[in-house]
């Protein structure tokens, strides 16, 4: 995993999970990789624990080498729109 998507994922994971929830809303994902770094990240159900939860929770049935891509893809997005915005955290990547 990416320096920068390990510390994105850090990030939001110590976020309260309702402010979480929210910026990720907010941002405005697509719906696969919303749910997978809400499943991930919030949630903290990471690997098959993962993939379960969104087949569970929102009906979206894939592999758990998909789960992993998409997680990838989603916390890079995070981190572009969260940095557009001028929001910082870098002293998450010092990890």
């Amino acid at each position: 995993m990416r320096e920068v998507n390990m510390a994105t994922k850090i990030y939001i994971k110590h976020l309260p999970p309702v402010l979480a929830t929210k910026l990720i809303e907010e941002y405005k994902l697509p719906t696969p990789y919303k749910e997978v770094l809400i499943s991930a990240c919030v949630d903290k159900k990471g690997g098959f624990a993962g993939v379960y939860n969104l087949s569970e929770k929102y009906g979206i049935h894939i592999s758990y080498w998909q789960f992993v891509r998409y997680l990838g893809v989603g916390l890079e997005m995070f981190y572009k729109t969260h940095t557009y915005l001028g929001k910082d955290y870098s002293e998450y990547l010092k990890v």
